[in-house]
């Protein structure tokens, strides 16, 4: 099948509605900006605020059928379309709101996130760190636009496959995370005895612990070369490191820690989050993180870092950490802890055993992801393909899903 091409700005309208200067601070709002928009997937709405609390650039109002595009930062595909959103929803001005005029909107939020329009939005774009593309360009991106019947049966197809890929990557991330509220609770069965035991030494967290201190500058080498670790480094609960760039590479100015191989680091923000991890090379550490050694005599590095990502641990850090808006647990307050000292060889035994138990999480989660990362690839490309008319909707086939499950059972 042809289909005509056509400029957007023929079929849609961009940006019709923006909250004027005159709207009350006092008006609640739900906001949401180009970080909360992933292609195709549900809009990540936050909570509800005064219309003065939010940043100056929420202006833009959305209502159902509307479909989001990133004008900025154009490599991240961020294109979505709005479902029933909230009451006083408002986006970004990093955001066009495009609204169909003519034909069915449900056909045209899938053109949009087709891999054709999102890749001329790319193309488009100027600047190189911080591509951006005008509302305007975008206008007269030209995008295949066949009559109603045919737009309404594309979309009644594309509204019943996606929907089951969705539900397919759903199935699976319901997967990941039940399998790591299983292993988190085990780690803590295993901690909350060794803590509890009443036969052995008790103390304070500040007694067996040396915190490091003293601060180099990281615009000098070999510092500047180091990578350095900030707690957005360090993934919530699991005590695992992500990628994690040189001084050099994240601009850094002021001061920072030495951290040495063997070493944990320990957020001392927002303590909730329990981000701790053990690192095993030379790096630096931000302000916002304590790096530490415990004495041997008494404590190794890896039970500490058991210890940090415990509940135990954790109630007691929240409950004494000091600030509301941003929670923070300081040098004191950590080093009052209290914590119960194992014997060493029972400390080995617990580490042992929570790695394994968390390796076996890594292992799934891993097998997992390849199965929604696939899941996501065929959802674009059967997108991409149905607007474009290469796949005839009329005809009966095998659900994409169903293709999928066969997939995953070959490659996991």
């Amino acid at each position: 099948m042809n289909f005509s091409l056509k400029p957007l700005k023929h079929i849609a309208s961009l940006n019709d509605d923006v909250l004027g200067e005159a709207t009350s601070a006092d008006m609640p709002v739900r906001y949401a900006e180009v970080s909360d928009i992933s292609q195709g997937e549900t809009i990540r709405w936050k909570n509800s605020m005064p219309f003065g609390q939010v940043p100056s650039r929420a202006r833009r109002l959305v209502r159902h059928g509307d479909i989001l595009v990133s004008t900025v930062r154009t490599y991240l595909r961020a294109v979505t379309r709005v479902e029933q959103p909230p009451r006083g929803a408002v986006v970004s001005t990093g955001l066009a709101v495009v609204r169909s005029k003519t034909g069915d909107p449900r056909y045209l939020g899938y053109v949009l996130q087709a891999d054709d329009f999102i890749d001329q939005v790319v193309s488009r774009s100027v600047g190189v760190s911080y591509p951006a593309i005008s509302s305007n360009e975008i206008a007269r991106i030209r995008v295949p636009f066949p009559d109603a019947e045919l737009q309404s049966a594309i979309a009644d197809f594309l509204d019943h496959e996606t929907a089951e890929i969705d539900e397919f990557i759903a199935d699976f991330a319901r997967l990941i995370n039940l399998t790591r509220e299983h292993t988190q609770a085990h780690i803590s069965r295993l901690m909350n005895h060794s803590q509890q035991r009443g036969d052995q030494k008790k103390t304070q967290l500040g007694r067996v612990i040396r915190i490091n201190q003293g601060q180099v500058d990281p615009r000098v080498l070999p510092f500047s070369s180091w990578p350095l670790i900030a707690p957005n480094h360090i993934e919530p609960r699991t005590g695992r490191l992500r990628e994690v760039p040189s001084a050099e590479a994240q601009a850094a100015e002021s001061g920072k820690y030495i951290v040495k191989p063997g070493q944990i680091v320990y957020s001392k923000i927002r303590p909730a989050l329990m981000k701790a991890t053990r690192v095993d090379f030379s790096a630096l550490s931000s302000a916002d993180m304590y790096a530490m050694d415990a004495n041997p005599r008494w404590l190794s590095n890896d039970y500490l870092l058991e210890y940090l990502l415990s509940p135990l641990f954790e109630n007691y850090a929240v409950t004494m950490s000091d600030r509301v808006a941003m929670p923070k647990l300081n040098r004191d307050t950590l080093s009052q802890a209290p914590i119960a000292l194992p014997d060493l060889g029972v400390q080995k035994e617990i580490v042992l055993a929570a790695r394994k138990s968390r390796w076996k999480h890594q292992v799934l989660e891993e097998e997992a992801n390849i199965a929604i990362n696939l899941a996501r690839e065929r959802r674009a490309a059967l997108i991409s393909a149905a607007v474009a008319g290469q796949i005839d909707v009329t005809q009966k086939r095998k659900p994409v899903a169903a293709v999928l499950e066969d997939e995953v059972g070959v490659r996991v």
